[in-house]
């Protein structure tokens, strides 16, 4: 069973007529009394672009035992999964090495250089199909 607690929060909207999320993200939390970080999906405006934006966050004492990896595969279960979307998109800011690596890690692409808050960040998307081709290739390991 694993460690993570998906938190569907209760805040709908529409996106070219699809029922998602979006002034409060999926979440996910760890089952336990010490809080280590949070993963969400999110409706973001990239370049002026709305994208289904995976984000993540890990306090900075717990970086480097792979809580932002399995947060965000919970989150991503759940987007491609229930919600059914056809891709998410993820990104971060280019000197962020170790988002790249956990973007990279879940199937991310970061080849995109795009704008998000008036700062230049790298922009990965990920498409349902490539998320259940991965899940299979890692089922038959």
């Amino acid at each position: 069973m694993t460690p993570w607690e998906t938190i569907l929060l209760k805040s709908a909207g529409k996106l070219d007529g699809r029922n998602i999320l979006t002034s409060r993200p999926l979440a996910v939390r760890l089952r336990a009394e010490q809080f280590v970080g949070r993963a969400a999906l999110w409706l973001r405006e990239v370049s002026g672009e709305p994208v289904i934006s995976l984000g993540y966050a890990v306090v900075s004492s717990r970086w480097g035992e792979g809580f932002a990896s399995e947060m965000a595969e919970a989150v991503l279960e759940v987007g491609f999964g229930p919600l059914q979307l056809p891709e998410i998109s993820c990104f971060t800011l280019p000197s962020n090495q170790a988002s790249l690596r956990v973007m990279e890690k879940l199937g991310f692409r970061p080849d995109q250089d795009v704008t998000f808050a008036g700062l230049p960040h790298r922009l990965g998307t990920l498409r349902a199909s490539e998320w259940a081709e991965r899940k299979a290739q890692r089922g038959s390991l």
